[in-house]
Order: C-alpha cells, then structure tokens, then sequence
C-alpha cells in the first residue's frame, strides 16, 4: 500500500501555490475554481487510501452515522431525512471516523 503521507504532499503543495496565487489575483472565480480542484484532488486522495466521506443529506437518518444536532419542522421532507450537513462525516471501510453532524426533519407541530 502506498504511504498515505506521501500522497497527501501534492495536495499542499497545490494548496500553497493557490494561496500564493490569490494573494496576487484579481479573478476571485479563478481563485474558487482552482481551490475546488485542490478539494476534488484531496478528496481522490483519501478515497484512494479507504476514506470516505458519509452520505448526509437526503438520507434518512442512521444513528451509526450520522449526530443529529438539531430538527427542524418541515413539510418539505419525510421526517427523519436528513436536510443539512454541518460537518462532514468520514469512514473508514465499514470503521466511522467521524460521524457526519446533522440536520433532522421532523413533522410540523398542528
């Protein structure tokens, strides 16, 4: 297996290159697209190394993956789904990392 370390420098070193360049541009949306480049790379990376991130919004909620910090009432969703991400979650495998922090529906109150 590949050292995950080491497949991790490119991504720092594109991220110091993008702060170099946005410290001189003009181009915000430049700046954005090279920084979501820079996100989708780091993102390959730890897929490559068995990380992923938990689905989160859109599911319905799993206790064994996800922490609900707060519900809301909505008629816009089936309750229980999950409406918003507050912090990604990340697993390992079938091993959570770090459970995703969540927004539940719940029904509107008569």
């Amino acid at each position: 297996r590949d050292d995950p370390l080491k497949d991790l420098l490119p991504v720092f070193a594109n991220l110091e290159r993008a702060i170099q360049s946005a410290q001189k541009a003009t181009d915000v949306k430049a700046v954005s697209d090279g920084v979501a480049m820079i996100l989708k790379q780091f993102e390959s990376t730890l897929g490559r190394a068995g990380i992923a991130r938990v689905p989160a919004v859109g599911v319905m909620f799993d206790p064994t993956m996800h922490e609900a910090i707060q519900q809301v009432e909505t008629d816009e969703h089936p309750p229980g789904t999950v409406v918003a991400e507050v912090q990604p979650g990340y697993r390992e495998g079938e091993r959570l990392v770090r459970a995703a922090m969540v927004v539940v529906a719940k029904p509107k109150s008569s």
